[in-house]
């Protein structure tokens, strides 16, 4: 199920403030959703089949989990009450590599191996964990510690995450490197950061409610105010950095000038984690909730994709390898939402005899071309139509039988057919 709701730009804020406020209009379409291949969760059932839960592969449920795509293209997250970091494939498998800390906070590096931070350590100390498995850890020579521990590979090739009162990096080598809000922060508890269109990094500053750009080469830091409390970061393919800042979502421009849309009433509760989405879109969760929401920043609107309802809150997401977005939940649960979904109108036929014949119509958004194939020609073959998007079914024998409508990258739909 998904609900698309109108949000309002609220105002444009640079050093002086609020200058304007306006409504903004519904209008234009979105995107189809980018596919990179492999392996793929897809589509499949008697019915349209939106939502995938797999096993999350840890002892217990998820605790302030990061999750990422891995330099072999599966899903990997950090479980940090088990005190691992676990792989899972695009079939569901799992695979974790044992730590000797509990990991919060996940990123990528330059050199393919994943960094963290010790959630229990007094200080920061930096977790670099190769892909098979061998583990070093780096302390953080200013004594700094973190709160929601925020990490990103920046255009410099290092690993920069966020503390209390500083914006860290790492180098592939271990050497760290700490630079002081130019806020004046020293509490941040949601130190979230992320590399900017811009070549820059930008870091959230939940006290005074700013957001920093950080020059990776120099360290040089320029505060931004913003007129509310940020969490979370991301760029997205419009080239501005986007802001979960309850109960908004702040557009930053690479120049500093911030616009805030009020999402309190699309998004039931508060946004929370909010990554770039297969569309280029900011996508976020509505915080400590069942359902995930997207900001299409065409349009300046929200839609909300609600689970089944025995799923668990949301606690993280990623764009996944195969194009889907990809979930942790808080009751040991990986979910995925399928964007591409195969719609069949009607899906189910009856023929009063042979030789008769019935069209169906397929729809699926960013798709015009599907194959269809009869598992009983003996009942009912099909055939396509100039029009790709219309099947004939014609009626052979008395019988039952399915005709399964299929894309190009594997999500199908079955169409039951009876035939007296």
């Amino acid at each position: 199920m998904r609900k698309i709701l109108l949000v309002f730009g609220v105002c444009a804020l640079c050093a002086s403030g609020c200058s304007s406020r306006s409504s903004i209009p519904i209008g234009g379409s979105q995107q189809g959703p980018l596919h990179s291949g492999g392996p793929l969760v897809r589509q499949s059932g008697e019915v349209p089949v939106q939502w995938r839960t797999f096993a999350w592969g840890g002892l217990n449920s998820a605790t302030l989990p990061d999750i990422v795509v891995g330099p072999d293209n599966n899903v990997w997250y950090t479980d940090l009450s088990d005190a691992k970091l676990i792989k899972m494939t695009m079939t569901g498998h799992t695979q974790s590599i044992a730590l000797a800390f509990s990991p919060e906070g996940l990123a990528v590096g330059s050199d393919g191996n994943f960094y963290t931070l010790n959630y229990s350590a007094s200080t920061t100390v930096v977790g670099v964990v190769t892909p098979g498995g061998v583990v070093k850890t780096h302390t953080a020579p200013s004594g700094d510690t973190f709160g929601t521990a925020g990490l990103t590979l920046g255009s410099d090739g290092n690993i920069w995450f966020g503390e209390y009162g500083h914006v860290g990096k790492i180098t592939t080598s271990g050497t760290i490197t700490e630079y002081a809000y130019a806020g004046g922060s020293t509490s941040n508890p949601y130190a979230n950061l992320a590399a900017g269109p811009d070549g820059n990094i930008w870091a959230v500053e939940y006290s005074p409610g700013s957001v920093d750009k950080i020059v990776p080469s120099t360290g040089a830091m320029t505060n931004y105010p913003l007129g509310c409390s940020p969490t979370d970061i991301a760029a997205a393919s419009d080239g501005n950095l986007w802001i979960n800042c309850s109960p908004y979502i702040a557009k930053v421009t690479t120049s500093g000038v911030s616009t805030l849309y009020y999402v309190g009433e699309s998004a039931p509760n508060s946004p929370e984690t909010i990554v770039k989405g297969p569309d280029g879109n900011p996508w976020f969760i509505p915080f400590f909730s069942n359902n995930i929401a997207e900001f299409a920043t065409k349009t300046n609107t929200v839609t909300v994709y609600y689970p089944p309802t025995n799923y668990g809150a949301e606690q993280a997401l990623v764009t996944g390898p195969d194009g889907n977005i990809w979930s942790v939940d808080n009751v040991g649960g990986i979910n995925v939402y399928i964007l591409n979904i195969i719609g069949v109108s009607p899906a189910s036929l009856k023929f009063t005899g042979t030789g008769q014949m019935q069209s169906v119509t397929v729809t699926e958004k960013g798709t015009t071309t599907w194959t269809a194939v009869s598992n009983n020609t003996a009942v009912a073959t099909v055939a396509t139509t100039s029009n790709h998007s219309v099947f004939n079914i014609t009626s052979v024998g008395a019988g039952t039988t399915k005709v399964v409508v299929t894309d190009a990258i594997g999500n199908s739909f079955a169409v039951h057919v009876v035939v007296q």
